[in-house]
């Protein structure tokens, strides 16, 4: 037992010399807002109040009998937004530490490829998050699927980016949304990625209750995940939001919608741009696309653009991320477009990353263990094995939604 603690105590050294800035700041290059959003560790409480302001005092007038008369305050809404959590958890039996006491770099090694494709799946989960309502939905279910067979067609071939063998799947009804089946679940065996295809280890049916349309998502994950850009970001008709219903003024609760049905992606972006410009949003965005809509957008363009190194965009936050990314010249100034696969096609997201934050409580994410204890193991009272536990407490921030754009029904 002894040398086991020794070859546990060697192991756990070597990750923390893998991490010595801490797990947070091994950002993906796939999902580059979620590396390039501020990252604050101010989470205090459970809850974070954001003011939201409407309009200035209105004590303005050529009349001085008027401007007393209108005098007041300013006029603040307020979004009381909940920590989330989100975790990640992996385990090495024992036995392997046993039978690897005279080779440590082979046990070494293992453990580094566990907590490494960890971390990678916890970014990737998150990743997508980041642009996701709240819902912790990944896809829903097409509308050729034949609900009483295991294949589950995808609404969109490119959603299999977010799914891979083993990952366990849940169902949830659009309209609540709701689990159906009390948290029925069922198990990803294969991935086809050209025919947009899951194969589940059951019939989907068995799941009572699934239908057509309804939501895919990672077991656990029903709105309880972080709200990222969809569900902040909404324009006129959006839902409500972190306790405020953002009717008085969409624009400035939700931002802008454009509808780029008919139109090219520049004439569509151009659009959005100028109208918004109009109601004084700041200049200088970003714009966030899926790889497909990117390669589109490319073509009708008649004009050269040159891919650059967008460098550290972010100067705040712990992270930072340098990756390419194309620089596209607008009637308000240039415009750095990005791709993300996070983004659903046939959407972009005309963002200014100075407004975003996620805030959290501890680094996000971070080795869960050291929490309470020195060491990254912690011994599973159920298995012959040490786990590894990673996760974060937090939740996306948006501090001014009327800067940003939301563009749907792109099309070639």
């Amino acid at each position: 037992m002894a040398q086991n603690n020794v070859t546990m105590s060697v192991v756990d050294s070597s990750l923390k010399d893998l991490y010595p800035d801490g797990i947070e700041n091994c950002q993906p290059e796939e999902g580059k807002f979620f590396s390039m959003a501020d990252k604050k560790q101010n989470f205090h409480g459970r809850r974070f109040e954001l003011p939201l302001q409407l309009s200035n005092n209105h004590g303005i007038s050529a009349s001085f009998a008027k401007s007393q008369a209108n005098r007041g305050n300013n006029e603040y809404q307020k979004f009381d937004i909940p920590r989330k959590t989100y975790y990640g958890a992996a385990y090495i039996e024992n036995e392997v530490f046993a039978a690897g006491r005279e080779d440590i770099g082979n046990i070494i090694d293992q453990v580094t490829r566990t907590t490494e494709g960890l971390k990678d799946e916890w970014m990737r989960a998150n990743a997508k998050h980041a642009f996701g309502d709240g819902t912790g939905a990944l896809s829903t279910i097409g509308a050729t699927t034949v609900l009483g067979s295991p294949t589950l067609v995808l609404a969109s071939s490119y959603d299999t980016a977010f799914f891979s063998i083993g990952m366990v799947v849940q169902f949830a009804d659009p309209s609540g949304p709701t689990i159906r089946n009390s948290g029925g679940e069922l198990i990803v065996t294969g991935v086809n990625r050209e025919a947009g295809t899951v194969t589940l280890n059951a019939n989907i049916s068995t799941v009572t209750g699934t239908a057509l349309a309804d939501l895919v998502l990672r077991s656990g994950d029903l709105s309880v995940v972080p709200t990222g850009v969809s569900g902040w970001i909404q324009g006129s008709g959006a839902s409500a939001l972190h306790g405020m219903t953002r009717t008085a003024d969409p624009l400035k609760q939700a931002g802008l919608k454009v509808d780029a049905f008919g139109k090219t992606y520049s004439d569509a972006l151009t659009d959005g741009i100028a109208q918004q410009g109009t109601q004084g949003a700041k200049k200088g965005a970003a714009l966030f696309i899926n790889p497909y809509d990117c390669a589109v957008f490319l073509k009708q363009l008649d004009s050269k653009v040159a891919r650059y190194e967008a460098g550290q965009v972010s100067t705040k936050g712990l992270a930072t991320a340098s990756f390419s990314a194309i620089k596209y010249l607008s009637t308000r100034g240039a415009v750095d477009v990005i791709e993300d696969h996070n983004v659903k096609v046939g959407e972009a997201w005309l963002l200014h990353m100075s407004d975003w934050e996620f805030k959290s409580a501890g680094k996000a994410p971070m080795f869960m263990n050291l929490l309470t204890g020195s060491s990254v193991f912690t011994m599973r009272p159920d298995l012959d094995a040490q786990e590894i536990r990673i996760g974060a407490y937090g939740n996306w921030i948006c501090y001014n939604p009327a800067n940003h754009i939301k563009f749907y029904n792109l099309a070639p």
